[in-house]
């Protein structure tokens, strides 16, 4: 399978619009996955194991499990990535995997997982260039 290109994949959310429901399957999130950690973290966040299901009820698009290797001061990384499998839109859902791989990344390289402005929003500007907002919320 060809790799997914993280500006085709935005070019095509922008194209479908705001109101194109999208039902995510895990698949898909590991796409957007590989082409986000490519294009955005150069290929340096290990992918965890990603689960994709409802959570409507929980009121959240996604979730980022950070875990400790042998004690609490063992290596930090990421077990796992929960995702909602119900999108308004396919630029939602991208935008909804690049937050949850930017606290991935907080955890996994500075043991913390924030919003805050040095480790969370340090990547704005470059999910930006690439066309994907980061937000606290969606």
């Amino acid at each position: 399978m060809a790799k997914l290109q993280l500006h085709r994949l935005v070019e095509e959310a922008t194209k479908q619009g705001r109101n194109a429901p999208v039902i995510a399957t895990k698949e898909m999130v590991e796409d957007i996955y590989d082409a986000i950690n490519r294009a955005v973290f150069n290929g340096v966040l290990e992918r965890p194991k990603i689960v994709v299901r409802d959570y409507t009820k929980r009121n959240m698009w996604g979730e980022c499990e950070g875990w400790q290797r042998g004690s609490r001061w063992g290596p930090h990384y990421t077990a796992v990535i929960r995702i909602e499998k119900n999108f308004p839109n396919l630029k939602k859902l991208i935008a909804a995997v690049a937050h949850e791989m930017v606290h991935q990344w907080e955890w996994d390289k500075c043991g913390v997982m924030t919003h805050g402005p040095s480790t969370f929003f340090a990547w704005e500007e470059k999910l930006r260039s690439k066309g994907i907002r980061l937000s606290v919320t969606l």
